[in-house]
């Protein structure tokens, strides 16, 4: 056996030790390893192995970002037991002292937390004593730990890969391979769980969790399908209704944009290049400086933030919708679709592309790749239509062959899915327009059998919900640009007699307050249990109960 510094047997045993502990990564540790053993030296590249793998811990927690789901949970019971322990024997203690040490004690469950590479779930300042006690409580909890442990881990993978290259059009495209085959797990796992569970109602109605889930927008048709009513009742509202504009004293017609907002090229991992045969790879990106697409996404929000609060002071309210989706290499981009008053598009139009290049706008490529501007010309074709492929390809491929990259698009829409999950990132967003908690609420208030008492001139706002008629509801909810205080119905929120797990309060939407008048809709109240026990109930000739919503809350995953 070779003793060359660096490949001892001892060296090669600590490597295949590493290779064993990371496998979804063995070929490419392995890889590079030998490439920098070739060019420079075992020690140098064995010195880069360490780096690697120190790159893959979370924190101090002794945990790796690619270990499996078991480990996370069994360090997730231990470090809350170990955190609920230290603040009982703080508790003793300090004793009659412990309102003076509140913040010591607080900092220092901090910086435990912390250490482990999880944020804890309080600002470092501003915070009032029932929320350091929820945080506490958090923080003491294996569920809490739990969920973190899972986000930090997934996204901390899915940046190591970004940043070696792996997500990419040459390669693993929007997410890695590793991600998509644990989140597909994880919502297998989930939907078990919701078969396993059913919802009783007091009036004695039963579901079981899987079948709620799929008549809400949790379904990927039923989502996609009341996307695209709202932007077609969008569009119609448009064509039928001006904008009057009061200091012209005359009515405008509406317009509508497409705008595209892309980040700068630093937040991008890997670029695009062609080769003569007009085939497409990527090049990693030598200005790229590591964010990862949270913090990308986070910039563009930052940016949006900017262009909307100068269209507000220039009394420019536009609306539609936006969206949200993945370059190549897991970078968000956003699309929106917006309609203004003609009269005011190229000044709607200025403010975002100043905005839009305002940070390193000078760089090469970015009047092409920074911002794109499309007017849409309804003679061409209508912009329900042109965002019908972007809603699609983010949801499910329906309708569609292949993606912006030439990918089959259903399978595409199953990586989207899963890059939008690991990141945490809102996909749709309605701009302006009335509220669709109360479109929703009035389709189901009026397709089952619930009677509640609703106000005369309600029901004709309710009844063009119900018929899916977004125009019609848009409309006699105060138009598109109606302040939310102004529209004829609210939501209606109450304060719950219950607290959450954390001992938090609770806001209920319980009904409607329409035209003034409050209305519960929210009648029944439900108790989730293991499926078949109503049935079993039943035949076992009943029982009486009280049936409490907060009662009965299912563990995590």
């Amino acid at each position: 056996m070779t003793s060359v510094q660096g490949n001892t047997r001892q060296c090669q045993a600590w490597r295949e030790r590493v290779y064993a502990r990371h496998k979804s990564l063995a070929s490419h540790l392995k890889k590079s390893h030998l490439r920098k053993a070739n060019k420079l030296s075992y020690v140098e590249a064995n010195l880069w192995l360490i780096d690697q793998e120190t790159k893959l811990k979370i924190g101090n927690s002794g945990l790796f970002c690619d270990c499996s789901d078991h480990e996370l949970k069994d360090y997730a019971e231990a470090k809350s037991k170990n955190l609920h322990l230290q603040l009982i024997e703080a508790s003793n203690l300090y004793g009659s002292k412990l309102p003076e040490q509140q913040k010591t004690l607080c900092d220092y469950i901090r910086e435990k937390v912390e250490r482990s590479g999880i944020k804890f779930p309080l600002a470092e300042s501003d915070y009032s004593k029932d929320e350091m006690i929820a945080a506490l409580c958090r923080v003491c909890t294996p569920e809490w730990w739990r969920r973190q442990l899972r986000n930090t881990a997934t996204r901390q993978y899915e940046n190591y890969c970004r940043k070696a290259g792996f997500i990419s059009i040459s390669g693993d495209i929007y997410c890695s391979d590793y991600t998509l085959r644990r989140k597909t797990e994880q919502r297998a796992k989930n939907q078990r769980l919701l078969e396993s569970l059913e919802a009783e109602s007091s009036s004695g109605q039963v579901y079981t969790l899987a079948e709620l889930a799929e008549k809400s927008v949790s379904n990927p048709i039923n989502r996609r399908n009341e996307l695209m009513t709202r932007i077609a009742g969008f569009e119609s509202y448009v064509k039928e209704r001006p904008y009057s504009d009061k200091k012209l004293q005359t009515d405008v017609p509406y317009v509508g944009v497409f705008l595209t907002l892309t980040a700068p090229s630093k937040y991008h991992a890997k670029i695009i290049r062609k080769t003569a045969a007009d085939k497409r790879y990527a090049i990693p990106n030598k200005k790229f400086e590591g964010a990862n697409p949270r913090e990308c996404n986070d910039y563009l929000c930052t940016v949006w933030a900017n262009i909307r609060s100068e269209w507000a002071k220039r009394d420019i309210h536009p609306f539609g919708f936006r969206m949200v989706e993945p370059h190549h290499d897991g970078t968000p981009h956003w699309h929106m679709v917006l309609f203004v008053p003609e009269n005011r598009l190229i000044e709607t139009c200025y403010v975002f592309h100043h905005y839009a290049m305002r940070e390193d706008g000078d760089e090469a490529g970015a009047e092409e790749a920074r911002t794109a501007i499309v007017y849409l010309d309804p003679a061409k074709g209508s912009a329900a239509g042109y965002c019908a492929k972007y809603i699609s390809k983010n949801i499910d491929g329906f309708a569609i062959d292949t993606d912006s990259y030439g990918r089959e698009a259903v399978k595409s829409a199953i990586r989207i899915s899963a890059w939008a999950r690991t990141w945490g990132i809102r996909q749709f967003q309605q701009i302006g327009g009335p509220s669709v908690t109360i479109w929703r609420e009035a389709r189901r208030i009026l397709s089952g059998d619930l009677t509640v008492d609703i106000s005369a001139e309600a029901e004709p706002i309710l009844k063009a919900a119900d018929a899916g008629d977004w125009f019609t509801y848009t409309e006699l909810m105060g138009g598109p640009i109606c302040p939310r205080k102004e529209r004829p119905i609210r939501p209606l929120m109450v304060e719950a007699d219950d607290t959450n797990a954390y001992g938090e309060a609770l806001e209920l939407f319980k009904g409607l307050i329409a035209f003034g008048l409050p209305t519960i809709t929210r009648i029944e109240n439900w108790t989730v249990q293991p499926a078949g026990t109503a049935s079993r109930r039943n035949s076992a000739g009943g029982w009486s109960a009280s049936v409490n919503h907060f009662s009965t809350r299912p563990k995590a995953a």
